[in-house]
């Protein structure tokens, strides 16, 4: 599974280069100094970085799918039951974000969150083996992306 990368001059915002929502991830284009837009080049970790994302994603997508048809199957019908599995990743993903807000160092608190943990440890990964929900064991802070480096420069 390989993610669409889609170049545009507004999304993402702040400091970020790319961010995923789903299979789309979304590059920010630079401005030259005429004033023209242009694609940057992405190296290669990033882009294996973004394709872990979307990976996470979707397995989430999936999960919210299967809890949703289960509240459908036990009659529990409302507005959200729809949206849900889209909703699911992004909200675990912000739920994450405030717990490692509230744990020091708070500093890099988005750093720190499983998800940002598992993408930045296989960054260094040729040949990934995708594994669905294994974001779980990088939920103890570790500095992941050395770790994963260290891996590879045996």
């Amino acid at each position: 599974m390989s993610p669409f990368f889609i170049y545009n001059k507004w999304i993402p915002f702040g400091k970020f280069d790319a961010i995923t929502i789903l299979l789309w991830v979304f590059v920010k284009m630079h401005k030259a100094p005429n004033g023209s837009w242009y694609k940057p080049e992405l190296s290669e970790r990033l882009k294996r970085h973004e394709t872990w994302h979307a990976w996470q994603q979707v397995c989430l997508f999936v999960l919210g799918v299967v809890v949703s048809m289960i509240l459908i199957a036990l009659n529990v019908f409302s507005w959200w039951v729809w949206i849900l599995p889209v909703l699911l990743p992004f909200a675990l993903y912000v739920l994450c974000w405030v717990v490692e807000l509230v744990l020091p160092p708070y500093n890099q608190a988005y750093k720190d969150i499983c998800f940002e943990s598992e993408a930045m440890y296989h960054e260094y990964d040729e040949n990934p083996r995708f594994v669905p929900f294994s974001f779980f064991k990088f939920i103890p802070n570790k500095n992941w992306r050395e770790l994963g480096k260290q891996r590879f420069d045996k």
